[in-house]
C-alpha cells in the first residue's frame, strides 16, 4: 500500500497545472503538463533522427509545414502539420516545437508521395536528405526551446 501511494505522489509531482497557451478555442483551459525539469530531461535525451522523421511525416510541400513537437502532457514526440494561420490555434495546443520543415522547403524534383498519395518515408533520396540534415543541421535550437519553455513555465 505504501509503495502505491509513493508511486502516485511521484507521478503527480512530475506534472503541474497551467493555463493552455494559444489563440484557439482551448486557450486558457487548465491542463496538466510535465514539470519543466522533466521536459528538459526529455529534450536532453532526444533522438534527433526521430525528431527529423516526425517533422518530415507532417510536411506537405507548398501546403503545410511539418513539425516535430514535444507533447507537454505525455512527453511524447509527435508530428504536427499546420498551414498558414494555423499555428497555435489547435484546440489541444499542448506542445513545444522542436523542428520544422517549412512548406516551402526546397526538395528539388524529389517525389514525396506515391501514386496513392501516401508519403514516401524510406525512399533512397529521402533517406539521403535526412542523413544530410542530421549531419549538417543543429536539430534542436536551444534558444527557441528556452523561449517556449519560458512561455509555458512562467
Amino acid at each position: 500500500m505504501c509503495r502505491q501511494i509513493k508511486n502516485e505522489i511521484e507521478i503527480m509531482s512530475e506534472k503541474i497545472k497551467v493555463k493552455r497557451l494559444g489563440v484557439g478555442t482551448g486557450e486558457g483551459q487548465t491542463i496538466e503538463i510535465l514539470n519543466r525539469n522533466k521536459v528538459i530531461e526529455i529534450i536532453e535525451d532526444i533522438d534527433n533522427e526521430l525528431v527529423v522523421r516526425k517533422a518530415w511525416k507532417a510536411f506537405n510541400k507548398g501546403f503545410k509545414n511539418g513539425y516535430a513537437v514535444l507533447n507537454l502532457e505525455t512527453g511524447e514526440i509527435e508530428s504536427l502539420s499546420l498551414g498558414n494561420g494555423e499555428t497555435d490555434q489547435a484546440i489541444d495546443y499542448n506542445y513545444i516545437l522542436l523542428y520544422e520543415f517549412d512548406m516551402n522547403f526546397d526538395i528539388g524534383d524529389m517525389e514525396l508521395r506515391d501514386e496513392e498519395g501516401n508519403l514516401l518515408e524510406d525512399d533512397n533520396e529521402i533517406e539521403g536528405m535526412i542523413e544530410e540534415i542530421l549531419f549538417e543541421d543543429n536539430i534542436i535550437d536551444g534558444k527557441k526551446i528556452t523561449i517556449q519553455l519560458n512561455e509555458w513555465y512562467k
